[in-house]
């Protein structure tokens, strides 16, 4: 009897001199895996338990790993794994042959193999599978793409697809500004639109509230339901007129439908939102860590005011912005 009390006297002066040179900033994961985490009440016979324990949970991660991979769940299984290397090889293989089966595994696969700098493996998968990328997985493609840049050989190939990747949302909200301003491009609208950012007239202020009202798409602002699912379906979504089938107009982002929206759609709404100012943020972003981007800067500069004449003056975008709140934004 005194020597199991001694033993687990032993035992608890073992957990206090851990607990004392803890420095209270660290957690459970910074230990290695082997260390001894049973609870002070548990005798030192029962260690064995926490090993096959730990051994259940890890395969457990693992077979859902396999079907849903995630960059969060790849570093806990290597956290509480014994074997690193092993299990480092084994979850990287099942993130690559898995990737194109989702959009969602295949952001994972490309968040996975960037945080391990593994660029061969991200130029193959986007090679093959960028299709299946979604404005959400835009933070996960613009960090694969700065890991790309860090090999001189991918580096022109990456600052080509910021390049067509800022271009790409350019022609996105042209389309999807064409929704509240469907005459935008008529070709008489186009020659006042011209001759008005040539003027300089006190009158130049009503000539372009009447403009903006000329191109505003009319017709009521509701969103219509087959707009919608072309939308959802990738088709392009037909443009309202006057009198017309589709006599409605949605907002600048199409999906961004705030109040009277079905909660059916949440999901959806929220996967495909266009989410155009991050997007936009963000590749600026991964071309200024790439470096060398002035000269793409420009090009994307100069096919934007191409593209959208009306971004060359401040005032007709204020009244636009104005003209689309006073008429489309929900109270």
């Amino acid at each position: 009897m005194d020597e199991d009390l001694d033993s687990d006297v032993d035992d608890e002066n073992d957990e206090d001199e851990f607990l004392t040179e803890d420095d209270g900033n660290r957690s459970w994961q910074d230990y290695p895996s082997s260390f001894d985490l049973r609870a002070d009440h548990w005798p030192k016979s029962t260690g064995f338990v926490f090993n096959d324990i730990r051994d259940l949970v890890q395969q457990s991660l693992v077979s859902y790993f396999e079907t849903a991979p995630s960059p969060e769940m790849y570093r806990a299984i290597r956290s509480i794994s014994t074997d690193a290397a092993t299990i480092r090889r084994s979850l990287l293989d099942v993130a690559e042959s898995n990737a194109l089966w989702s959009s969602d595994n295949f952001a994972a696969a490309l968040s996975i193999f960037a945080s391990e700098d593994s660029t061969e493996t991200i130029w193959k998968l986007l090679s093959r599978g960028a299709h299946l990328l979604r404005p959400c997985d835009a933070l996960d493609y613009q960090n694969a793409v700065v890991s790309l840049s860090t090999k001189s050989a991918f580096r022109s190939r990456v600052l080509t697809m910021c390049q067509d990747e800022l271009l790409s949302i350019a022609r996105e909200f042209r389309a999807s500004l064409c929704l509240s301003f469907s005459r935008l491009y008529d070709s008489a609208r186009v020659a006042e639109l011209d001759a008005l950012l040539k003027q300089r007239s006190l009158s130049r202020t009503s000539n372009i509230e009447s403009w903006v009202g000329a191109v505003l798409t009319p017709g009521p602002s509701h969103p219509h339901p087959m707009a919608f699912a072309a939308m959802m379906m990738g088709l392009p979504v037909p443009v309202p007129v006057a009198g017309g089938e589709l006599g409605g107009v949605d907002d600048f982002n199409m999906l961004d439908l705030e109040k009277d929206s079905d909660p059916d759609l949440d999901d959806l709404r929220e996967e495909f939102r266009p989410q155009f100012k991050e997007r936009i943020q963000g590749w600026l972003g991964a071309l200024l860590a790439i470096g060398k981007q002035d000269k793409i800067f420009r090009a994307v500069f100069e096919e934007l005011l191409t593209m959208m004449p009306f971004l060359r003056d401040s005032d007709i975008v204020d009244e636009m912005v104005n003209r689309y709140v006073a008429r489309f934004a929900f109270p």
